[in-house]
């Protein structure tokens, strides 16, 4: 028996499937290798379909992994086919075998789900849906209309030896009349290629992330069962917009999930550039030879990077404890969700940017992850709700007090005080308005703050999180300052903070840091997971080059030359 086959779930990053080197592969092999991955973690993990409907705490804490920041392409699968597929199809298992087989094939990798909702000419403008879903006497006609109607970004390519299936979202027309948007149960690929009169174009790679297969996926009037509906009537409904939104809602599960991910990318470039920060000497006129973490130009950024790992953990602890809760409202669910996801993804992004620069060249190549982790956080930002579309949307709601938040634990903190004033202000900004959120005032003085309130929002929420947690207060000092940095202005105005006396705290806070550097970064238990990684050891360095491609003067060989382009003729 293989020493892999009972390998514990915090084993996996030791695995031969995640310890492959996928610089050295070519695109398809890494597509297959994200999907081997992700079946992989599906039957290590071993979620039942309770898990998956009931979100309890084995399913959170599946997507709490630090293994996904070696893999963002599986990471994407497992959204996509456990919480996006799985869990919309699941509520109907108890009650259709054949859906309950499904799912559980889902579980364990021996099938992938996926999830088409978005089409090329409407993106997040999910109720302009244009494929359609024509009822006939024996099931439906799903239809591509024209190209822009065609599904956009999901994964839907065939990968060998197993099949796809979809979660379809079409507008149901009954009698030649419009019945609503809706989800439909459908098998996309089986183990060998494309299922008959599906069409799925796979897109280039996306650029320096980690490869996965997505694509446009075409339908010409394809014939499907009765039984592949999953809505809940075939009549006109009342109001198709909250209907809509109710078959969706697994979209709002996902963007709780993706800054969890994004949280481990901080705790990984916090470890990579500390250590490498450490290895990494410089000569320095009159005292000889010293590592680079001797400059205060290296220590503000990388202890930033560690500050806000720490704090992240204790806020993502204490977000999951909220998600558990039973009977929350649903709305407050959703935008406590986005909350966290557009306070990670961004504060992973600016930290994950600055550690990549802080270990020079070396940060610009995929094999030494931060570039790729930079650019799946883009993608990131994006998926399962645009945070710049979302924040303008709960930040409105909020304003016309549609949507009431909780406040953080601690409301007397600077951060708190900050994140509320941002909201009273652009609520006065409102009332004076004589058309309201309608009026052209509205976007010009209210609509660019939407995002940088949800931010404050966030920030206070995880200042709130470390401080009950009880982080170091070094470290809780260093986030709380970061945080005072983006808007130094109001704390100015308004706190009785100077620019000098902000500088000040920094200092305090980073000198208090320093000499624990490598306890804070050893204590984030993510270093086992990057220690692989080229730069992080001489050793790992000289193995790895020993495998790229060299050239040596031994070898000469012909090379071979690219074809002349063929020479065309212009008149002017």
């Amino acid at each position: 028996m293989s020493p892999f086959h009972k390998m514990t779930r915090h084993q996996l990053h030791k695995h031969p499937l995640f310890l492959a080197r996928a610089e050295f592969l070519d695109v398809e092999q890494r597509i297959q290798l994200a999907y081997r991955r992700a079946k992989l973690v599906l039957q290590t993990w071993n979620l039942s379909t309770q898990d998956v409907r009931d979100l309890t705490k084995k399913f959170w804490d599946m997507y709490s992994d630090p293994l996904y920041i070696l893999d963002g392409a599986a990471f994407n699968v497992l959204v996509f086919s456990a919480n996006l597929y799985c869990g919309t199809v699941a509520p109907h298992a108890s009650k259709r075998p054949d859906l309950a087989r499904l799912v559980e094939q889902g579980l364990n990798g021996d099938i992938i789900g996926t999830f088409l909702l978005t089409e090329v000419g409407h993106g997040l403008d999910t109720h302009s849906v244009e494929t359609t879903a024509t009822l006939i006497h024996d099931g439906f006609i799903i239809h591509t209309p024209h190209p822009n109607a065609a599904k956009h970004m999901a994964p839907t390519t065939p990968i060998p030896g197993i099949a796809k299936w979809g979660v379809v979202f079409a507008r149901l027309i009954a009698h030649g009349e419009d019945h609503g948007v809706h989800p439909f149960n459908i098998q996309i690929t089986d183990e060998h290629g494309m299922c008959p009169d599906i069409t799925s174009s796979r897109l280039p790679v996306r650029v320096g992330a980690a490869n996965l297969d997505f694509a446009i996926t075409s339908f010409n009037h394809v014939h499907i069962p009765s039984s592949s509906f999953l809505g809940t009537s075939l009549d006109k409904p009342i109001d198709p917009y909250s209907l809509l939104n109710k078959y969706i809602w697994r979209i709002g599960v996902g963007s709780a999930s993706i800054p969890l991910d994004a949280a481990n990318m901080v705790a990984g470039a916090a470890t990579i550039s500390t250590d490498y920060s450490f290895r990494r000497h410089v000569q320095r006129p009159g005292s000889g030879v010293v590592p680079v973490i001797t400059f205060r130009t290296q220590q503000l950024p990388i202890l930033q990077a560690v500050a806000s790992a720490h704090v992240l953990r204790a806020w993502k602890g204490s977000y999951i404890d909220y998600l558990l809760q039973p009977n929350n409202d649903p709305r407050e669910w959703n935008a406590m969700g986005f909350v966290f996801k557009a306070t990670v993804t961004r504060l992973a992004t600016h930290h994950v940017v600055r550690a990549s620069e802080r270990v020079g060249a070396q940060g610009l190549f995929g094999h030494n992850l931060m570039a790729e982790w930079e650019m799946d956080l883009r993608a990131m930002s994006i998926a399962e709700g645009d945070i710049v579309v979302l924040s303008i949307r709960l930040f409105l709601n909020a304003l016309l007090k549609k949507l009431v938040l909780p406040e953080p634990s601690h409301s007397e903190a600077l951060l708190s005080r900050h994140a509320s004033s941002l909201f009273m202000k652009a609520s006065s900004i409102l009332s004076s308005l004589p058309d309201g959120h309608r009026d052209p005032g509205y976007n010009q003085h209210i609509l660019p703050r939407s995002e940088s309130a949800v931010l404050a929002l966030g920030h206070a929420f995880a200042y709130s999180a470390a401080l009950d947690s009880g982080i170091p207060p070094p470290l809780l000092n260093l986030f709380e300052v970061m945080c005072i940095r983006q808007d130094e202005a109001w704390y100015v105005e308004n706190a009785g903070l100077t620019q000098v006396k902000i500088s000040e705290m920094e200092d305090a806070a980073l000198t208090a840091a320093v000499p624990n550097l490598t306890h804070y970064v050893d204590s984030l238990d993510v270093r086992e997971y990057v220690s692989w990684i080229p730069i992080q050891s001489d050793e790992r360095w000289e193995g790895w080059v020993s495998k790229i491609k060299t050239f040596r003067p031994e070898d000469q060989r012909p090379l071979s030359v690219a074809p002349k382009e063929r020479q065309i003729s212009a008149h002017l």
